[in-house]
C-alpha cells in the first residue's frame, strides 16, 4: 500500500492511503505511523482507523524496526 512519509522534528510520519484490511475482513482502514530513531531501531506505534460506526474504530499497535 502506499505511505505517505513526512520528517517532523525528530519524527517520522507515515500515512497509508485507505486498504482492505487484513486484521477485520470485509473493512476499510488506513494507518498513521509515528516513528522515532532509539539505539539504531526505529520505534513508535501505529494506529488503525476503521471505517466504521461502531466503537472500537481505531487499533493501536506498538511498531519497531530495525536494519538488516
Amino acid at each position: 500500500m502506499p505511505l505517505h512519509v513526512v520528517a517532523a522534528g525528530d519524527s517520522l510520519v507515515a500515512t497509508s492511503d485507505v486498504y482492505s484490511s487484513v486484521r477485520r475482513k470485509g473493512q476499510k482502514v488506513f494507518t498513521v505511523s509515528t516513528l522515532r530513531l532509539q539505539n539504531g531501531a526505529l520505534v513508535g506505534q501505529t494506529v488503525a482507523h476503521y471505517k466504521t460506526d461502531k466503537p472500537d474504530s481505531v487499533l493501536v499497535l506498538k511498531t519497531d524496526g530495525t536494519k538488516q
